[in-house]
């Protein structure tokens, strides 16, 4: 039993960095984001794509709508980026 004692801050270490590895998201990691320019008829995953005006960019142009949602269900929008969706030429719907 003493033991077990002795052993216990040596188990709630291991424990306690289990954890923190198991829930920290890698910085790399971005969340999901999408867009799509006709309201849900195309989706396209933006996740790791650059705002330009590049063909495999996209452009939120000027409206008060938003441009990116981090689900398809367009309820769920991603605030900093408002206007209307416009992917460029090379982008593949998702």
């Amino acid at each position: 039993m003493k033991k077990w004692i002795k052993n216990m801050p040596l188990l709630a270490f291991v424990l306690a960095a289990a954890s923190a590895l198991a829930f920290n998201m890698p910085e790399n990691e971005r969340a999901p984001e999408y867009g799509t320019p006709d309201d849900g008829q195309t989706w396209y995953d933006v996740t790791n794509v650059d705002m330009g005006p590049a063909p495999d960019e996209y452009q939120c142009n000027a409206s008060t709508e938003s441009c990116l949602y981090s689900e398809k269900d367009l309820e769920s929008p991603i605030t900093e980026e408002e206007g209307e969706f416009v992917p460029g030429s090379a982008l593949i719907p998702d």
